[in-house]
């Protein structure tokens, strides 16, 4: 199944709203957030592992599911050496994987899914799943109302240069400069 971008946004909206309903304490629903509470939340768990770079296909993030009788039901693999804000932007985006392409919440539909996507990464479409969990962690760390809110009163404070509020915000959000700009950029702010 492939998602609009309003499809994706509509979840990431409820995955908020479900994160706050858990645990309001931890999961505020103004910025930053926080991907790896996020991950653990939802039952998974997070480990560190060191990156291949001369594998063809290296992949900086991988999710897995656990076996169903473990106490977590999947498992996020990053580098041990990821850079903070990136690090953020790394787990969002494999907790897109989880939601959109496994259906976690459901045993049965969440090892078929893994299978299948196993296999349509090999031999179909990719990049398509890719695009899809990096505009989950966009929607998910970077929320267009907020992010169009924080852009309106920084410039109403100061007029300055498209790097400095791409830094400001970066910073905020706890993403990296070019994930930041990447989406200023999607929201025709840049």
């Amino acid at each position: 199944m492939y998602y609009s971008k309003e499809t994706i946004a509509q979840i990431v909206d409820r995955v908020h709203l479900s994160l706050h309903d858990f645990d309001s304490s931890t999961f505020d629903l103004n910025p930053p957030f926080n991907a790896e509470a996020a991950i653990i939340a939802f039952g998974g768990q997070i480990t560190a592992k060191h990156t291949d770079f001369t594998a063809l296909n290296y992949s900086i993030g991988e999710v897995r599911p656990l076996q169903p009788y473990s106490e977590k039901r999947f498992e996020v693999s990053i580098p041990f050496d990821e850079y903070p804000p990136r690090k953020n932007f790394t787990l969002a985006h494999e907790l897109g994987h989880v939601i959109l392409h496994y259906q976690w919440a459901d045993q049965n539909q969440w090892e078929k899914n893994c299978r299948e996507i196993e296999v349509l990464q090999r031999n179909l479409s990719p990049n398509r799943i890719e695009y899809e969990a990096n505009y989950f962690s966009a929607f998910f760390l970077m929320p267009e109302n907020h992010i169009r809110s924080d852009v309106s009163r920084i410039l109403a404070d100061a007029s300055m240069s498209s790097n400095l509020l791409i830094e400001q915000l970066a910073e905020k959000y706890n993403v990296s400069l070019k994930a930041m700009e990447i989406r200023l950029s999607q929201l025709g702010i840049l």
